[in-house]
C-alpha cells in the first residue's frame, strides 16, 4: 500500500510538471500569432496547479474545490474576445488580471491545506 502511494504521488508531480511545460509553451505561442494559445495554456497551467497541490498536501482535492482555478482560461478567452472586437485594453485590466490570479491561488491553496 505504501509503494502504491509513492507511485501515485510521483505521478501527480510528473503530471503537474508536464501540464506546466505545455501551458507555458502554449502561452508563449501567442508571440507567433496563435491567439488561442492563451486560454488553452492557462487551462493546462490550472491543471498543473491542481496536480501540484494534490502532490504537496498528499490528498485528493475534488473538482468542486478547485473549480476557481478554471477561471484563468475564461480570463484568457475574455482577452481574445476583446481583441477581436477591437476594444482597447487599459493598464488597469492587466493589473486586475494579476490581482484575480493572486486571489484565486491564495484561496485555492488555503482551502486545499485545511481540507
Amino acid at each position: 500500500m505504501m509503494e502504491q502511494d509513492k507511485v501515485q504521488s510521483s505521478l501527480q508531480l510528473i503530471l503537474s510538471i508536464l501540464f506546466l511545460i505545455m501551458g507555458l509553451f502554449l502561452v508563449a505561442s501567442v508571440v507567433f500569432y496563435f491567439a488561442w494559445g492563451l486560454p488553452i495554456g492557462l487551462f493546462f497551467i490550472s491543471l498543473s496547479i491542481w496536480f501540484f497541490a494534490m502532490w504537496k498536501y498528499n490528498k485528493k482535492i475534488p473538482l468542486r474545490d478547485s473549480i476557481w482555478l478554471f477561471v484563468l482560461p475564461v480570463m484568457g478567452l475574455y482577452a481574445i474576445v476583446r481583441q477581436m472586437l477591437n476594444i482597447p485594453q487599459t493598464g488597469f485590466e492587466g493589473i486586475l488580471f494579476f490581482v484575480i490570479l493572486g486571489y484565486i491561488l491564495y484561496s485555492f491553496f488555503k482551502k486545499a491545506k485545511t481540507q
